[in-house]
């Protein structure tokens, strides 16, 4: 793919104009602070009741007439959904006063390149193992895509329900890649970015694909998941030389035939002038493993 203009991306800082151009882009979506807040206060919810119900059953088996030592989990629980707290809270408000300058930057780089920038759209259709996921709500913010559509960068959130109807925010990176030709299908699971508060591996609890686990020089271990009839050709597409380049960055890729998809349970940092780099040269050697001529637009 062709060199990108990165100048956007290093720009000395202009907070006037990223504060104007901020307050512009909730102005036209109906965003207000009140709204973000209440976004933060929802996920503080969930870690305290989580946190303080689970603290409570510890300490119940004291009060019980148990043993207690139960005491000792139940303070440790308590101690980190304290300290979750405050991790949610710096991270809201870190957000929030970086945010007027990251919408700057990226609105700046997509002009200079000839990217549409697409702020949200609403009820993408399901595709892959991450666009539509959750139970309602579901869009795309902050997309980047390429005028003939043969890549597309952005963010993917939804709403789960769950028990009792308990709310919690479903949030991707994702970029999406036209192969050019038709490729393998497989799911390659980088554990480097795998967690308990993110859901754990993307391919979820239950998978009937066959698994291969796969290390890259450096370490970095991934599950191939592919159908038994694809394995060996997904194999030798995944050779080491691209695990290596996949390591650099954890992420996950999945191969839908003519189509590739990157994820990351944390939002890609369209703002880092390295990343676009690396992206370019992920981009080019998927291709070059998958036959085909050009770029198929994406559908």
């Amino acid at each position: 793919m062709p060199a990108l203009d990165l100048g956007p991306l290093t720009d000395p800082d202009d907070r006037d104009a990223a504060r104007a151009l901020s307050a512009e882009i909730d102005r036209r979506h109906g965003r207000t602070k009140a709204g973000t807040a209440i976004g933060t206060g929802c996920a503080l919810l969930l870690v305290i009741v989580l946190g303080l119900g689970l603290a409570a059953a510890f300490a119940m088996g004291t009060l019980s007439g148990g043993s207690a030592w139960w005491l000792l989990p139940a303070g440790a629980v308590a101690i980190l959904t304290v300290w979750l707290c405050v991790f949610v809270l710096r991270g809201a408000v870190r957000q929030s006063r970086a945010l007027p300058d990251q919408r700057w930057r990226i609105t700046g780089f997509a002009a200079a390149n000839g990217i549409e920038l697409v702020e949200r759209e609403a009820d993408p259709p399901a595709v892959g193992s991450v666009i539509g996921r959750g139970s309602k709500d579901r869009r795309l913010e902050g997309v980047l895509r390429w005028p003939d559509r043969s890549l597309e960068v952005g963010e993917y959130h939804s709403t789960d329900v769950g028990y009792r109807g308990i709310e919690s925010p479903v949030s991707f990176g994702y970029i999406r890649i036209a192969l050019g030709g038709s490729a393998p299908p497989f799911l390659l699971d980088a554990k480097a970015n795998n967690s308990m508060v993110d859901g754990g591996s993307i391919a979820g609890f239950v998978d009937m694909r066959d698994p291969t686990r796969l290390r890259a020089a450096d370490g970095a271990r991934f599950t191939l998941w592919a159908w038994k009839r694809d394995g060996e050709r997904a194999a030798a597409f995944v050779d080491p030389e691209l695990l290596d380049l996949l390591a650099a960055r954890p992420v996950d890729l999945e191969v839908l035939g003519e189509e590739a998809f990157l994820y990351s349970p944390r939002l890609i940092p369209v703002t880092d002038p390295e990343l676009w780099p690396w992206l370019l040269s992920v981009v080019d050697a998927l291709r070059a493993r998958t036959p085909g001529v050009s770029p198929q637009a994406l559908p």
